[in-house]
């Protein structure tokens, strides 16, 4: 049979074990409760920069749209305004060069073209 003292030295060598495998697993625990505060951490910073970046995005594709948007309003409104001021002219040189006399109605018709086109003209 073994003798007391080698019954006390397993005993003791076996609660050394577990005060080592507890300090082992109390360490591995802290680390990984670190790890896991440090990774929501990173997971909201990287979510908010995300949301940043996509809204700067955002912000810049409106304001580029509504350049182009106001660029092609003022060109549509050049070009009209050209193309109404060509159709005044060329109704004015047709009822100039005109042989046939205008009646009273296009007399006034071709009074209120010309100073709609001279208006424009001066603007």
């Amino acid at each position: 049979m073994e003798n007391k003292e080698e019954i006390k030295n397993k005993i003791m060598m076996k609660t050394s074990l577990g005060k080592c495998f507890l300090i082992t697993i109390s360490v591995f625990s802290c680390l990984f409760l670190g790890y896991l505060f440090y990774a929501g951490n990173s997971l909201k910073q990287s979510q908010k920069d995300i949301k940043d970046s996509y809204y700067r995005h955002i912000c810049k594709a409106d304001s580029v749209y509504f350049n182009i948007s106001n660029y092609n309003s003022a060109l549509i409104g050049n070009v009209q305004k050209i193309n109404s001021m060509l159709l005044a002219d060329s109704l004015i040189k047709y009822s100039l060069s005109s042989k046939q006399k205008l009646s009273e109605v296009q007399s006034q018709n071709l009074k209120a073209v010309i100073s709609t086109y001279f208006e424009q003209l001066d603007l």
